[in-house]
């Protein structure tokens, strides 16, 4: 389970779940077609979703990653993970 693995509170607040399920509606309804039957969900809260193949979903997430973390623990950290990587994860997604 999740909450055991990364140390968080279980069950979830109260707060996250409601969170939790606007985005799910937003994915629903961004992601999927029109359902048969009512989904019992939450309106949309208007999150944007795009439909990458994996591969550019892969680079998004690490782009993203390595720009928070050089954010919050400063340049050194984007020259470790490129070495780490070799310079691969970047480089061979065009």
């Amino acid at each position: 389970m999740l909450a055991i693995k990364y140390n968080l509170i279980f069950p979830y607040p109260k707060e996250v779940k409601i969170a939790d399920n606007q985005i799910l509606s937003d994915e629903a309804f961004a992601m999927m077609t029109v359902p048969p039957l009512d989904w019992n969900i939450d309106p949309p809260v208007g999150i944007k979703f795009f439909n990458w193949e994996p591969r550019i979903a892969k680079k998004m997430f690490l782009d993203r990653y390595n720009e928070l973390m050089v954010r919050k623990y400063g340049k050194h950290f984007e020259q470790r993970f490129m070495e780490l990587n070799n310079g691969t994860i970047r480089n061979n997604i065009t």
